[in-house]
């Protein structure tokens, strides 16, 4: 006994001579293996699926300089804005920013380290470090755009100021904890709820403090708490309020974000047995439960949710019981559960990840949970607001589904405990105390036979659609092929599921197999018939086959199902245009300009339809509409000045009114069109502005350069110049192209322009000719507007 009592001593000071540079390097090597391993054989590594989708894809937003948002999101602008001073530093360069989420996890796990050893001991806190380094479902998440990677840093940072706050009780601190939970809780926004838990234990940890106990008696205790309150949760506030104010100005509800009362219902229905509801059909279903009853706002969308969650709780009371059952133990087990992402597969997929030796939440759980009751029975003050973080984040996450990266933060609060534990554990060892090493040894069995085992058999509900979305990768990517291959291999995993069908069959429609791509939608819609894009994809067939009423039934039966939506009142509209409807495929656009921050890309479609119908005055009030809305982009802006001002001119002939128009090119940041701009307003002559052009990378900026022109040899009598540059437009007509199309507008414009100049031409040498019959017989006024089929 007295040789292994040696051995141990000389273990533990092998430990002490281990630093925290060690415990960095080691994580660095390891999440730089997995790295490499897992790019090379994961296809999804660098594909955003879902919510990582939103992320970074409004992340390339703000770095392009769009700022503000116009229609409330499920989440906060706080991660987005993180990814977005990635991109600006290293562009859309996946590799490069997940090396950088990789170094910011390894000094993650010295942040915990180094918190564990403020509240407990140095040794402590170095095994802490080494478990926060090789938590292996930290290291898959740091190499996603998952917003719990910013989520888990800022909270261990808050834990360590905390810590330090605690120890040496200095203010700064404490702002600083205050400032990072903050942050960590607009991206995990049931953090919010954690705020008056950890706000509760500064007041306590004040009043257990004798050098504060002497403030009480002198009175200036209350003035104490506020002050260091204040400090804590301002910082929190501050971050808040702007958000919560401009949804409000938005949408007239003052949220951080939406989708919270739906993630309720979801995580309270017994059908859906507490786990998210899989991405595609099902997840589309459920989300358009509020339009199919007429909620189309968005605190009516949150209002609906809660109303239908307490309406489930209160008719269905024992089995919404029993779900709250096994949500307790799906929370605290060890099964992974995975969301977009298949994290047993990405785990896989690294040689070196999958060795079973590093620490999950079954070592992690059981181990922490004995380590957090044996701190709470020796009373243990310092490591007290971890208990009251994890307690209270527990509540707040219970109520809604149960996922694996929404326990993240929580495991920062547990892994000190779990080294508090393995520590105890050492010590009662060494110091041969069977008794006490008897029962840590029993309290962590019993805990890992509740943890460990999958109670409520979760790996045989994976809902997880892997090959579905490396089909969707590789359709980005224009591997058709490869999308095909992958579609057949999601439907091998699950024969049930209705989503792979659809892309399969559009991919089917768009090389001319339409039998096979209409036997793709038959066949989804047989396996969901809730299923609208089922329809549109029939509706797209028929339209392929020219069978336009079959084509316009399909369609009003998809709006019957998923109301307001805007791929389907698109193809509405094309099916209008196709049939010379222009009255219909006003009043489709009309629906389509009532959804909520409605496209500019509909408000051109509408101009276009006006500009038919003979409604000048509206198209002008469109093009006007897309310039003052604050939500359009400059480029769009720029566009619908440089049109109306176009229609200003060719419609009315009132050169002040098209002037005023151009004059607003180039207020919103210049585009590449301040040149033309520019150049209609008279501030640059013509050869500066081709040469300015010349410079352009815009493949279609040439044809809007060439018919500016052509419009100002128009305005100054140059007939010639101006025919000379509509004839070069006119022959770049593509006539497959739609009318949204650009090169299309402008080929169609030069060709009816071309007809005026030519009548006014006629009207110079023979004046009684001032109209001409058309083939019709009817009269022709400025232009003449002859409706085409080319609008599908």
């Amino acid at each position: 006994m007295a040789c292994r009592g040696r051995l141990l001593e000389k273990r533990l000071s092998l430990i002490s001579r281990i630093s925290y540079l060690h415990i960095f390097l080691f994580a660095l090597v390891l999440r730089a293996a997995y790295f490499l391993q897992a790019s090379h054989c994961n296809e999804l590594f660098d594909y955003p699926i879902a919510d990582a989708h939103v992320y970074v894809s409004w992340a390339q937003q703000i770095a392009a300089g769009n700022m503000v948002w116009w229609e409330p999101s499920n989440y906060t602008p706080m991660y987005p804005l993180y990814l977005a001073a990635w991109f600006f530093l290293f562009g859309p360069r996946p590799e490069i920013i997940f090396l950088a989420f990789h170094v910011l996890g390894a000094l993650q796990a010295v942040a915990i380290g180094k918190m564990a050893e403020i509240v407990w001991s140095r040794r402590i806190g170095l095994v802490s470090a080494f478990l926060a380094a090789s938590y292996w479902p930290f290291i898959l998440f740091e190499a996603t755009f998952y917003a719990e990677n910013f989520a888990v840093l800022t909270l261990s940072l808050c834990f360590l100021c905390f810590a330090i706050y605690t120890d040496r009780g200095r203010l700064p601190w404490l702002l600083g904890a205050g400032l990072f939970v903050g942050l960590s809780s607009l991206v995990r926004a049931n953090m919010l709820v954690c705020l008056p838990a950890m706000a509760l234990w500064i007041i306590w940890d004040l009043a257990s403090k004798r050098t504060d106990s002497a403030a009480i008696s002198t009175g200036g205790a209350l003035k104490t708490v506020v002050y260091r309150l204040l400090l804590f949760l301002l910082p929190a506030l501050l971050l808040s309020v702007p958000i919560a104010a401009w949804n409000w100005r938005i949408a007239g509800t003052p949220i951080l974000r939406t989708q919270a009362g739906s993630c309720l219902y979801m995580g309270n229905n017994p059908d859906y047995g507490g786990l998210i509801v899989p991405l595609g059909t099902e997840w589309k279903n459920l989300i358009r439960e509020p339009l199919l009853a007429g909620k189309t706002l968005v605190a009516e969308k949150e209002k609906y949710w809660i109303h239908r969650t307490v309406q489930t709780i209160r008719t269905r009371p024992g089995e919404w019981l029993v779900l709250q059952a096994k949500k307790l133990l799906m929370s605290i087990g060890a099964f992974e559960i995975s969301q977009e992402i298949d994290i047993y597969r990405f785990k896989k997929m690294s040689g070196l990840l999958r060795l079973p030796i590093w620490p999950g939440f079954a070592f992690l759980g059981s181990t922490a949970a004995v380590g957090l009751l044996l701190s709470l029975l020796q009373r243990q003050r310092k490591p007290g607001f971890l208990t009251i973080f994890a307690v209270a984040y527990f509540v707040a996450l219970f109520p809604f589904q149960v996922a694996s990266r929404f326990r993240l933060p929580l495991v920062v609060a547990l892994l000190p405990f779990s080294g508090y534990y393995v520590l105890s554990f050492v010590e009662y060892l060494r110091e041969r105390n069977c008794r006490k090493l008897f029962l840590l040894v029993a309290a962590g069995l019993f805990a890992a036979l509740v943890i460990t085992p999958d109670h409520t058999e979760l790996r045989s509900r994976n809902v997880v659609k892997h090959w579905f979305f490396i089909g969707m990768k590789r359709h980005a990517q224009h591997d058709m092929k490869g999308a095909m291959n992958a579609f057949i291999q999601a439907m091998v995993e699950d024969p049930d599921d209705p989503d792979p069908l659809l892309p399969m069959g559009t991919i089917n429609l768009r090389s001319g197999s339409v039998e096979k791509a209409k036997a793709c939608f038959v066949e989804s819609y047989c396996r969901e018939p809730r299923n609208p894009e089922a329809l549109l994809g029939l509706a797209q067939c028929a339209i392929a086959e020219k069978r336009l009423d079959d084509a316009l039934g399909l369609v009003s039966e998809a709006l019957l199902h998923w109301p307001n939506s805007l791929k389907a009142l698109h193809i509405l509209y094309g099916l209008h245009v196709a049939r010379n409807d222009w009255e219909m495929a006003r009043l489709a656009l009309e629906q389509m300009h009532s959804y909520v921050n409605c496209p500019t890309s509909v408000i051109f479609l509408q101009a276009a339809v006006a500009e038919r119908i003979g409604d000048y005055d509206e198209v002008i009030r469109l093009y006007d509409e897309i310039v003052e809305k604050p939500s359009s982009s400059s480029f769009d802006r720029d566009k619908a000045a440089f049109f109306a001002g176009a229609t200003c001119w060719r419609y009315r002939r009132d050169r002040g009114a098209a002037q005023d128009r151009w004059n607003r090119i180039g207020q919103h940041g210049r585009t590449f069109w301040g040149p033309i701009g520019d150049y209609l307003t008279r501030k640059l002559p013509e050869k500066q502005m081709i040469a300015a052009y010349s410079e352009s990378d815009r493949e279609t900026g040439g044809d809007y350069m060439t018919y500016a022109l052509g419009i100002v040899a128009w305005m100054r009598g140059e007939s010639l110049t101006a025919e000379s540059c509509f004839d070069q437009l006119c022959s770049k007509m593509s006539v497959g192209h739609g009318e949204d199309a650009e090169e299309n507008v402008l080929a169609r414009w030069a060709t009816l322009d071309l007809a005026v100049l030519g009548r006014e031409e006629t009207m110079k040498q023979h004046p009684s000719r001032a109209l001409l019959p058309d083939e019709s017989g009817s009269v022709v006024g400025p232009v003449g507007l002859e409706p085409t089929t080319n609008g599908l």
